[in-house]
């Protein structure tokens, strides 16, 4: 049975609903009984009070009654209503798949609550607190939080999105920042099969390519070939050239993927070599930003070469150090640069020791002051003063040679400049010469 509301006007009386009375009659007695009940109290109700009129208890009860009414019928309508839907949903999160520290995404759903200030958004226990424009209650805008340190493969973490009542989520792949490109790559030439070279037949050149770059990358491998007083050319002989793996299986795309620090043996297959005298060739390994190449290595077919690469540059350390060869470095307060490498001989070379000449020239810019500072420069022979040069310096095996150069701003400089540094064998240990690009830009007093 329907409850109702009852009401006490004054002690002793009781107000009951007329809506109340008037369902417990239904099926008791007729209809038309009902209506001349309802009539009969309709009648007798007042509609207006006038003035002088005696406000009295039944008019109170009257009014009371009223209101009871109007309660249980409000009550009623209100349920009802269908119930408002208020609880966050996520549909979509764009871009789909791993996502990557400091990355933008999109969350959209619905019941976010951004308009109101009542949006919340976690990255496991990781909270964001800031949405970018163009957010709004379907579409929150945002970056992936920095959530730590996080393995390569990267880690699995619930992305909240919250308003005051409800809670949804999903389950994402963040990975961690991606580490800019950047350092260089040695190449290193090793016997070729067969010693010394034939013409008309195959041969393999190995070479080995060392990562000194930032983080793990993929280096296209480019080989130029040159006959006697030709430039050697990466098309010309192209179509005699393959590259292969350290288990001489080809090498897909000629591309060589190397975490830093790690090593890799490749080796560069020749066809019917075309050359009967002298020859040269380089090969480079790259990705942008990073340089690595061989440095000029001169054969001459039936003759044995005895693998005397001496020109191995160690990872250079640079004050300050993000100047690497083909990167850009800057000039700190004190308005001077100073580089520094590690010279050597290879030790699978077949001698122990060996002369070289090294040249330090700025082959762009103006205003820039170079000075060699180890090995020991030559001086000129007219003023006395230290060069750029220095020439017939020894190198061995068991005694590696530190290269020093610094790099002076006077007043008025270029913004940026090129030095190259060149190193050349030379005596019996002649013909192979190594070149190193570094380029330079200018921010003074910073």
């Amino acid at each position: 049975m329907a409850q109702s509301t009852i009401t006490s006007a004054t002690p002793g009386n009781i107000v009951v609903p007329l809506s109340a009375i008037i369902e417990q009659l239904q099926g008791k007695i007729p209809s038309s009984e009902i209506d001349t009940l309802l009539l009969a109290l309709i009648s007798k109700r007042k509609n207006e009070v006038k003035p002088g009129d005696l406000i009295t208890a039944d008019l109170i009860n009257q009014i009371l009654a009223d209101i009871a009414d109007l309660n249980l019928r409000m009550s009623q309508l209100q349920s009802q209503q269908p119930a408002v839907d208020t609880a966050v949903s996520i549909r979509n999160i764009i871009p789909s798949g791993d996502l990557t520290i400091g990355q933008e995404i999109a969350i959209e759903g619905k019941n976010f609550e951004f308009t109101n200030g009542n949006a919340y958004v976690s990255f496991g226990n990781k909270t964001v607190f800031s949405f970018k424009a163009g957010s709004r209650d379907d579409r929150l805008i945002t970056s992936v939080p920095d959530l730590g340190l996080l393995p390569p493969e990267g880690k699995q973490v619930p992305l909240n999105v919250s308003n005051p009542t409800s809670t949804d989520y999903r389950m994402v792949t963040v990975l961690p920042a991606q580490i800019p490109l950047y350092g260089n790559l040695l190449v290193v030439p090793g016997t070729i099969e067969p010693n010394p070279p034939q013409n008309a037949q195959d041969m393999l050149f190995p070479y080995t390519i060392t990562s000194a770059a930032s983080t793990e990358g993929n280096f296209t491998i480019h080989i130029y070939l040159g006959d006697a007083g030709e430039k050697p050319s990466d098309t010309k002989y192209d179509y005699l050239v393959s590259v292969f793996d350290k288990d001489k299986n080809a090498l897909n795309n000629r591309r060589l993927k190397l975490a830093p620090g790690a090593s890799e043996l490749v080796y560069i297959k020749v066809n019917q070599l075309p050359f009967q005298g002298q020859f040269s060739i380089v090969v480079t390994a790259t990705a942008p930003g990073v340089p690595g190449d061989s440095g000029i290595k001169t054969y001459t077919v039936g003759t044995a070469d005895l693998n005397d690469d001496l020109l191995v540059l160690a990872t250079p350390s640079y004050l300050p150090a993000n100047i690497v060869s083909g990167g850009v470095g800057t000039i700190p307060a004190d308005n001077n640069l100073r580089a520094s490498m590690i010279l050597s001989i290879d030790q699978n070379a077949s001698i122990a020791s060996a002369s070289y000449d090294l040249a330090l020239e700025l082959t762009d810019g103006s205003g820039w002051t170079l000075g060699l500072l180890s090995p020991t420069p030559d001086r000129d022979p007219v003023s006395g003063k230290p060069t750029t040069n220095a020439t017939n310096k020894s190198l061995s095996k068991d005694a590696p040679q530190t290269l020093d150069f610094v790099v002076v701003a006077r007043p008025n400089p270029s913004q940026s400049g090129t030095v190259q540094l060149t190193i050349t064998r030379t005596g019996q240990t002649a013909g192979n010469i190594k070149k190193k690009t570094f380029k330079l830009g200018l921010k003074l007093g910073q």
